[in-house]
C-alpha cells in the first residue's frame, strides 16, 4: 500500500487569512452634475452616408458605446439607443436650451471622428459618415416602421437627387 508523500488537503497554515491584504476596487469617476435646468426630450432617426455601411458587429457595438459616452460627457440621458443595420434611433433628454443641431452633430462629429480612429477601413474619404438629414421628434415617442421607411427612402432620394 503506498501512501502519499504530502497531504492532500492543501489549506493555509492558520492565521494567515486574516493577514491577507484587500484588494481596493477602482472607484468610479464621479459623474459630472446634471444641471439645474429643465430637461426636453427627442426621437432622432439618422442614417449613414453610404447606404452599404452596415451598422452591425463590432462597429455597431462600437458606435453604441460611443453614443452612450457622448451623451454622459455631456450630461444628456439616453433613453434608448436602436442601432440597427442600416439606421440609427435614440431617445435623449437633453438641457432645454439645447438645439436639437447642435446635440446631433455634436453625436455626428464624436462618432465621425472615433469611425476614422478605429475602423479606418469604413471612412469614406471625403469625411462623410452620415446622411446631412436626420429625422426629429418631440415629444419623444416610438416611430412606427412606415415612419422610418419613409425617412430612410426620403432622404436616400435627396442624396441622389
Amino acid at each position: 500500500m503506498t501512501h502519499a508523500s504530502r497531504p492532500t488537503d492543501l489549506r493555509a497554515p492558520e492565521g494567515l487569512r486574516a493577514a491577507t491584504v484587500a484588494r481596493e476596487q477602482p472607484v468610479p469617476a464621479p459623474s459630472p452634475p446634471r444641471p439645474d435646468t429643465p430637461y426636453t426630450g427627442y426621437t432622432v432617426l439618422w442614417l449613414p452616408w453610404d447606404p452599404r455601411l452596415e451598422l452591425s458587429g463590432d462597429y455597431g457595438q462600437a458606435l453604441h458605446g460611443w453614443i452612450t459616452g457622448v451623451a454622459q460627457e455631456h450630461i444628456w440621458d439616453l433613453d434608448e439607443l436602436t442601432i440597427e443595420i442600416d439606421y440609427i434611433q435614440m431617445v435623449i433628454q437633453v438641457p432645454e436650451k439645447s438645439l436639437p443641431d447642435v446635440v446631433i452633430h455634436t453625436i455626428f462629429d464624436e462618432t465621425a471622428r472615433l469611425t476614422e480612429e478605429h475602423f479606418p477601413e469604413l471612412a469614406d474619404g471625403a469625411g462623410r459618415l452620415w446622411a446631412n438629414g436626420y429625422y426629429v421628434v418631440t415629444p419623444p415617442r416610438e416611430l412606427s416602421e412606415r415612419e422610418i421607411g419613409r425617412f430612410i427612402t426620403y432622404q436616400r432620394q435627396a442624396q441622389t437627387g
